[in-house]
């Protein structure tokens, strides 16, 4: 661009005047121009009608430490964010290209950090829209990216406590309405347990059975607690019986689905300082998805073993395994995968509680893939 003086120097004589004017004018507009573009908080890019980068604010060169050396050089999709990414590229090009018909382009993409430094995902809501001079004609595209993690987290917050509200309501009337058959099953149970006598081939029932109602009995309350349990401060749990328990029932119960399920011990601690209840929601919540999931013939194979100072817990199965793009969502309330034998599907609640319980209890729970196919969930808790 002319300077003043270039501009003042060649016009006549008569006209110095205005062409000073105009100069000034002209000066001022690009320096409200870029006050206006650098003092925003979100990133705003200035490109030509080719997406080459003509302008970057400075809300983008702090998290973008080279964007600055890209003007005049790049194209916008292979820069910042979208130049590590090939299918967010091309959604920015394709905005760009139907921009140019002068409707602006509003969209969302997910990155998986805001900058040049590594950090959480971010979620960016974008902008393109075609600038048009007085005469209505473009010649250059403004690109804006907007930061909205904070409150995608927010709404999903919001989403999780109205689901756990409805959870909670669904909760109190499940437990009114075992709670009374229970209490009937405790005491027919207080009856007949003695009359089976020591040296009877299935004696060992007897004990895990009552463990059983006490372990229902348990949830009935937490129920009614509203899907609050107070946690068990100091609680140390034989972890060979709950998972010996666990292995056992749920074998017999899936007699027909002619899936087996081997345990190893081998490397288990015998006591670990853990709830009991939550080891064995833990236990009976993966094996029973675990069988669920698993072919007839095949195996489901459960192990324990103290690593780095932590209970680590694992269940794999043989079944088709978990997508990438799923392994959130099973987690959530009232999501399920599952088609159990016989078309049923399951409710979408189980490995939302055992979640819920594991990270109350100070741990936390993933889902992988096996080594031969699967899924394979591994639970870890604090020692």
């Amino acid at each position: 661009m002319q300077t003043v003086a270039a501009l003042a120097a060649t016009a006549p004589v008569g006209d110095r005047g205005d062409a000073k004017r105009l100069a000034n004018d002209l000066a001022a507009s690009e320096r409200r121009f870029r006050s206006v573009f650098d003092s925003g908080f979100q990133f705003m890019l200035l490109l030509d009608t080719e997406g080459c980068v003509l302008e970057v604010n400075r809300a983008a060169q702090r998290v973008f430490t080279t964007v600055s050396a890209m003007v005049g050089r790049a194209k916008a999709w292979d820069c910042m964010w979208w130049g590590t990414d090939a299918a967010a590229s091309a959604r920015l090009r394709s905005a760009i290209e139907h921009a140019g018909s002068r409707s602006p382009v509003f969209y969302e993409d997910e990155f998986p950090s805001v900058g040049d430094a590594p950090g959480p995902p971010v979620v960016l809501e974008i902008s393109v829209s075609l600038m048009a001079d007085a005469g209505g004609l473009g010649d250059q595209f403004v690109v804006e990216a907007r930061d909205v993690s904070i409150r995608r987290r927010a709404d999903l917050a919001t989403q999780e406590i109205d689901t756990l509200t409805m959870m909670g309501r669904i909760a109190a009337k499940v437990a009114h309405e075992i709670n009374n058959p229970l209490a009937g099953i405790q005491y027919a149970f207080l009856l007949i347990k003695d009359a089976v006598p020591a040296s009877h081939p299935h004696h060992e029932y007897v004990g895990a059975i009552e463990r059983e109602i006490a372990r229902i009995a348990a949830v009935t309350r937490e129920l009614y607690e509203t899907y609050r349990p107070e946690p068990e401060l100091s609680s140390v749990t034989a972890l060979g019986n709950v998972i010996g328990d666990g292995v056992a029932f749920l074998q017999q119960a899936n007699r027909n689905s002619g899936v087996r399920v081997e345990a190893d011990l081998s490397q288990a601690p015998a006591l670990v300082r853990a709830s009991g209840a939550v080891l064995r929601q833990v236990v009976y919540n993966l094996v029973q998805n675990a069988m669920d999931a698993s072919p007839e013939g095949a195996t489901v194979r459960v192990s324990a073993q103290l690593l780095d100072d932590q209970l680590e817990i694992r269940v794999a199965d043989s079944g088709p395994g978990v997508p990438v793009e799923l392994r959130e969502r099973i987690f959530e309330p009232f999501f399920s995968t599952k088609n159990k034998r016989g078309g049923a599907s399951g409710m979408g609640l189980g490995l939302s509680l055992v979640r819920r319980s594991v990270v109350s209890a100070g741990g936390r729970i993933r889902v992988d893939s096996g080594p031969t196919g699967g899924a394979v969930f591994i639970v870890t808790l604090p020692p």
